[in-house]
């Protein structure tokens, strides 16, 4: 069987620069400083409430969208993690996409040293810690 999303979202950029061009129609040129993806996050939030009329204006009817849309598919804000039958699964990583945590924290806990010292939410580090604790890598 051949899936074009599936290839759509291997293939095409999916963050926040990608989805200031398509919603907003212009480059995001201070990607990655914090007060500036903040405003682009904004514009891009603001934008696809104009673009898709059916979704909620307030942010609890768009907080209860997104969990109707994705229920527990995430475990972490920043998508980094699914679960899968129980078991926590990279989902947002090119390296290791598709592989348990846990597995990831017994062979290759640098990789996860690595997630500890960039800017990930609170959430995301926590399982990150934590894999490696039950794997018996130190943090």
């Amino acid at each position: 069987m051949v899936d074009a999303h599936v290839i759509y979202q291997e293939r095409e950029r999916r963050d926040l620069a990608a989805a200031v061009k398509y919603y907003c129609g212009n480059e995001h040129p201070d990607a990655h400083s914090a007060l500036s993806d903040t405003r682009a996050t904004r514009r891009v939030l603001e934008a696809q409430i104009r673009h898709y009329p059916d979704l909620p204006n307030s942010v609890e009817g768009l907080d209860s969208f997104c969990k109707e849309a994705r229920p527990n598919r995430f475990a972490d804000s920043r998508y980094w993690f699914s679960m899968k039958d129980g078991v926590l699964i990279f989902s947002k990583s090119q390296q290791h996409r598709g592989e348990p945590l846990l597995e990831v924290a017994r062979t290759d806990p640098s990789f996860l040293e690595w997630m500890l010292s960039i800017d990930l939410p609170g959430d995301t580090k926590e399982l990150v810690r934590q894999a490696l604790v039950n794997a018996g890598q130190t943090t």
